[in-house]
């Protein structure tokens, strides 16, 4: 199929020009749940380029309190942002909010995901695919008072900077664009150049190796601290 939504779930694929994006919304305890809502894979010419990362081999650990703990199953390691040092938190009322599909794509609120204390009046986010296999990701974040945002995406390969805000990584090449804002300023905000960080993320997991031999990378955007932050991402076949 090239065109879906699963509206229960809050699942929706879009399949256009060699390039596939999935994205999801729902809530942060669901079964086996990760905390990811808002999370999206993206796929080029049916190879994985942002990834999910996927299941462990199960332990005890895996179903006990401590599962949380477990890079897998935390938002740090999916492809949403980090909030003035708060990742989404375990639990049926940390959810999407005003879920849309969209002709092309998906746009939701994932403000409520977060705890309280990270401060996120809303967070939203939208992506779309062109007819040609173009994707732009937007997220729109305003917070009670100025904060940091990391902006992380998870990727199969090693991300190749061409410029501090040009990189190809698998079959996708990307550009960051980033905007932040104070509300003591007139204007609609001022661009800002991320500062990036990439972590590697060697694959010792028996499990997880089957799918992703070697190493995955979280290549992560900081923003400076702003109550109004703007991330857009452009993706472009290779």
């Amino acid at each position: 199929e090239k065109d879906v939504y699963l509206p229960d779930l809050q699942v929706r694929l879009v399949s256009r020009g060699g390039v596939t994006v999935c994205g999801k919304g729902g809530h942060n305890g669901e079964n086996h749940n990760h905390n990811d809502v808002g999370s999206l894979i993206v796929y080029a010419d049916g190879e994985p380029v942002i990834i999910d990362i996927g299941n462990l081999v199960y332990t005890a650990r895996t179903f006990s309190k401590q599962r949380y703990e477990l890079f897998n199953t935390r938002s740090r390691y999916h492809t949403v942002p980090e909030i003035g040092g708060y990742e989404q938190a375990p639990g049926r009322e940390y959810t999407a909010r005003y879920v849309q599909k969209t002709p092309s794509g998906l746009r939701l609120d994932l403000a409520g995901a977060y705890p309280a204390e990270a401060g996120v009046l809303s967070c939203v986010r939208t992506w779309q695919v062109s007819d040609a296999g173009d994707v732009d990701l937007s997220d729109h974040v305003e917070l009670t008072e100025e904060r940091e945002v990391l902006f992380a995406l998870i990727l199969r390969n090693p991300p190749v900077f061409a410029s501090p805000s040009c990189f190809s990584s698998g079959g996708l090449r990307f550009r960051v664009e980033g905007m932040v804002g104070h509300p003591s300023e007139q204007d609609s905000g001022q661009k800002s150049e991320y500062e990036s960080t990439i972590e590697a993320i060697p694959v010792e997991d028996a499990r997880l190796a089957r799918s992703y031999p070697g190493t995955l990378y979280r290549l992560a955007f900081r923003s400076p601290r702003a109550s109004r932050h703007v991330m857009t991402l452009h993706m472009t076949k290779a």
